[in-house]
């Protein structure tokens, strides 16, 4: 059986191998103060098992990784980030886990840009099953 918490540890192992060279935000950790710096989030969905004994469980989830930059800069630095990140993450990726794999289940979604306080904002969703 696979648990979240190797879940999220390979998925964070997974960002850090891709040589990003921006602080990381995780979760439950506090920002960054300097920017730019990514924001990441590991978003559950859901838990099912298609087995009658239960002994297969399926995690579905979603990596939420935030560039984010000064307000007022060019979005250009940002969206290169978030394309660096997408990459990391192509559809069909597998990546180990104790127990079984996670699955990227489709292109990641380099999401709009907008504005938060003194921050320029650009989310990365990155969707994955773990079984």
């Amino acid at each position: 059986m696979i648990r979240e918490t190797d879940i999220e540890l390979a998925l964070k192992a997974a960002i850090e191998a891709g040589n990003l060279a921006w602080p990381v935000a995780w979760p439950n950790q506090d920002l960054p103060g300097d920017k730019p710096h990514i924001v990441v989030e590991i978003v559950r969905v859901n838990r099912r098992d298609e087995t009658l004994a239960g002994e297969s469980p399926i995690s579905l989830g979603r990596l939420i990784a935030t560039v984010v930059v000064a307000k007022g800069t060019s979005t250009k630095v940002a969206n290169e980030k978030a394309d660096a990140i997408s990459e990391l993450f192509p559809m069909a990726r597998r990546i180990a886990v104790p127990g079984g794999e996670i699955v990227i289940l489709k292109p990641a979604d380099v999401m709009d840009g907008y504005p938060e306080g003194a921050d320029w904002r650009v989310p990365v969703r990155i969707s994955y099953e773990a079984s």
